[in-house]
């Protein structure tokens, strides 16, 4: 019986010493997430991901959701779904209505009252302050959400949160909130890190038929 007993005991120790690692394992603070997450995106220099958007306002009559193909490069990037085609090369951005087959031109301009993609993956530490993380599991697997809020007084969104898959360290969501109250989540798979990228994805060749808009002054 004592035997038995110190087997046991033997058991319940070694069960609180998995425990109290894997406790320790998941407990990071808001700064060694980040430090992590900026190792895992340092040699990165381009991404290419599938994508669902959904977005929702007390002024905008409901959920919209639209789903597609992302690309980021540097400053560049491209999100395609079948109702909208949005482009940038750095310099200029297009953006492409299939509904009503237009195309708008204009300069980009990238500042604190716009939506870039890259700001938040590549420059988040550039543009927000952490302020906090915890740890959540979605579909069996931990994540970190990583709580970001603007370092200007005059950004466009007020709240910012990057779910992070632990074990990789993958950004796989995008919850943002701005002064309006409106919610944009973007959630991202078949994420590709260091996809080969053609050029020609960021620039934009608009139908033949589409009426072009140019709002470059």
């Amino acid at each position: 019986m004592k035997q038995c007993f110190n087997v046991v005991r033997l058991a319940l120790l070694l069960l609180a010493v998995l425990v109290i690692g894997q406790q320790s394992a998941q407990a990071q603070s808001a700064s060694q997430v980040v430090s992590r997450l900026q190792a895992k995106y340092r040699d990165v220099k381009a991404i290419e991901a599938d994508f669902t958007q959904t977005m929702s306002s007390s002024y905008g009559g409901g959920q919209q959701t639209l789903s597609g193909k992302l690309y980021l490069q540097g400053n560049k990037y491209r999100v395609e779904s079948p109702s909208q085609t949005y482009v940038t090369d750095g310099n200029l951005v297009w953006i492409y209505n299939a509904n009503e087959n237009q195309v708008l031109v204009n300069n980009n301009i990238n500042d604190e009252t716009t939506f870039n993609p890259n700001d938040f993956i590549f420059n988040f530490d550039q543009h927000y302050s952490a302020t906090g993380v915890k740890t959540v599991t979605v579909s069996g697997r931990q994540h970190y959400m990583l709580s970001l809020k603007p370092k200007q007084d005059n950004s466009l969104y007020r709240d910012v949160t990057l779910w992070i898959n632990s074990s990789d360290m993958l950004i796989t969501r995008l919850d943002v909130i701005d002064v309006n109250d409106a919610k944009v989540t973007i959630n991202m798979r078949n994420i590709k890190l260091n996809p080969k990228l053609s050029a020609d994805l960021f620039t934009f060749r608009a139908p033949s038929n589409a009426e072009v808009v140019d709002l470059r002054s």
